[in-house]
């Protein structure tokens, strides 16, 4: 199956996965191929990779969103948005139909001090959602897109980790 990758910093790879059976699998990156042994540790997201005569311990953490991933490898943390072949056509099909979507996501881990919106509320780009406070500093977080606010997934007083989703926007039609 196709995959495309999208780190937090811009990085994007498109992959294409086969599964040969018995924990190996054969992965294509960049017309590259590389085959690789993968085996779960435990139903937490701990695993063992083989990969080009070298293995790796890692850990896999999602979030709510379960394209939103969290790798852990050596010491090394990475953030990657991932979808597959049908998430992507429907994420440009209803970006093509009026708009896209917008999650935002805490960008630090912080504490939630306020929520400056409700459900339903109808917002332009860059108007205030929340403020997080990280590092002893309040920072308001914006929206990139604006739309209608459809859901908000913390609560004033919550403390967050880096990448997990907060308030979800849909687009507004006209």
């Amino acid at each position: 199956m196709k995959y495309f990758v999208e780190g937090i910093d811009g990085y994007q790879v498109e992959l294409n996965l086969r599964d040969l059976g018995g924990g190996k699998y054969e992965i294509q990156v960049d017309g590259k191929i590389h085959e690789a042994d993968i085996s779960a540790v435990d139903r937490l997201g701990q695993y063992t990779i083989g990969l080009n005569h070298a293995t790796y311990a890692a850990s896999i953490e999602q979030n709510s969103d379960p394209t939103d991933l969290h790798v852990g490898i050596a010491g090394g943390r990475w953030h990657f948005q991932v979808l597959d072949e049908r998430e992507r056509a429907a994420s440009e099909l209803s970006s093509s139909v009026g708009g896209k979507a917008e999650l935002v996501k805490s960008q630090m881990p912080g504490l939630v001090v306020a929520i400056k919106v409700s459900v339903g509320d109808v917002l332009q780009p860059g108007e205030a959602l929340l403020v997080l406070e990280a590092m002893k500093m309040q920072n308001e977080v914006v929206t990139e897109q604006g739309g209608r606010v459809c859901e908000i997934s913390v609560e004033e007083g919550q403390p967050v980790e880096n990448g997990v989703p907060m308030i979800r926007l849909e687009p507004v039609e006209d």
